[in-house]
């Protein structure tokens, strides 16, 4: 038998081999049909999936579990083939607006005619009694006998103011002043407790129309950081003939104020000498939100707080909660007064303040 050349026997194997490697290749990819997606991946080409983008023309639902025709074969992937990544919709999850709480705050307040130092001089309809510097040390007594915070001062006239002004622990406003027209009616806090957010007046008529400005103030309990408006009046009274129409257009404009103030959505007090019982409690408490610290009834409805009433007023609004009232007519009131010092213990419920995001 003739023998096969060298160069055959050495080449036969690894032809033979190839030709395996080749039948196999067929078997396991040439033969099978491309998937639906595969098949719709190459119409268009490699895709890369980017994040947050839908590879799809419709939306697909927050969940995607692929199906079947996405999954790769059990023979591998074809090969030049990006298989796609699928993704839910995006979505923009927002932190939870923060939220301030401000705490429940118990204030002492008072509403006090001081009987002008005038009134007590030489000639003065009640100089029997002792003179406005003394009597306002007196009364500095009777606010701290009363623990009271803050206070609605009525008559405060200069001589008064001297002595309010070397107590450093408290502030006042308008206070001190070349017109005594405008301090004296001011409103006065302890340092300690409380400090002033703002401040402002409001024109007011008094005697024969004239107008007055009298004061409203922002204040802040510091304990607590609540927050509360106070405005102060003092009202005409018959002193120099019939003032009713004064009182009128006065109850009105503060009406207004009332109304004005409850938009900022804070509590607010009104202290003063309103020089009128019932007409001016129903006229205020009928238009506005406001109550009055010594009881009686809100709204439309009048039923006024039961005697003996005072001209000298407390009033808080709606959200205000008074737990206490006295009028003080005591001994050392009536060294000092003509008039009892009306004194309230009021609560400031605890409130919600949604914080504003600092823009980015």
């Amino acid at each position: 038998m003739r023998k096969l050349p060298d160069s055959v026997v050495i080449l036969a194997p690894a032809a033979l081999i190839t030709v395996v490697v080749v039948l196999l290749g067929f078997l396991m990819v040439g033969g099978e049909e491309p998937t639906e997606n595969a098949a719709t991946i190459g119409d268009k080409g490699p895709v890369t999936s980017q994040p947050g983008v839908d590879l799809t023309d419709e939306p697909l639902p927050e969940t995607v579990s692929p199906s079947p025709a996405a999954q790769p074969s059990a023979k591998g992937e074809e090969p030049g083939r990006t298989m796609p990544k699928l993704t839910g919709p995006q979505i923009t999850l927002r932190p939870k607006p923060k939220v301030k709480v401000v705490e429940e705050a118990t204030i002492t307040i008072s509403s006090f005619n001081l009987l002008g130092h005038s009134h007590t001089e030489k000639g003065g309809h009640k100089a029997r009694l002792a003179s406005g510097p003394a009597r306002m040390a007196d009364a500095m007594r009777i606010l701290d006998s009363h623990q009271v915070g803050v206070v609605g001062l009525q008559e405060l006239q200069t001589p008064q103011m001297q002595v309010l002004a070397r107590h450093s622990n408290w502030s006042v406003y308008p206070g001190g002043g070349v017109d005594q027209r405008l301090t004296a009616n001011s409103i006065a806090w302890r340092n300690s407790e409380y400090e002033a957010v703002s401040t402002e007046t409001t024109p007011i008529p008094y005697f024969a129309g004239e107008i007055r400005q009298m004061p409203v103030v922002l204040l802040e309990h510091k304990a607590t950081g609540q927050q509360f408006y106070v405005a102060n009046f003092h009202n005409p009274a018959n002193a120099h003939g019939d003032a009713s129409r004064w009182r009128a257009e006065a109850l009105q404009r503060q009406i207004t104020l009332a109304n004005t103030l409850a938009e900022k959505e804070l509590p607010i007090f009104f202290t003063g000498d309103m020089n009128d019982r019932e007409g001016y409690f129903c006229g205020l408490t009928g238009n506005t939100a406001m109550k009055a610290a010594n009881g009686g009834s809100t709204g439309a409805s009048c039923q006024p707080p039961p005697k003996p009433m005072p001209v000298d007023w407390i009033f808080g609004s709606d959200e205000v909660s008074f737990t206490g009232y006295v009028a003080d007519r005591s001994p050392v009131v009536v060294r000092t007064t003509d008039h009892p010092v009306v004194v309230a213990q009021a609560v400031l419920p605890e409130r919600r303040e949604k914080l504003k995001r600092s823009p980015r």
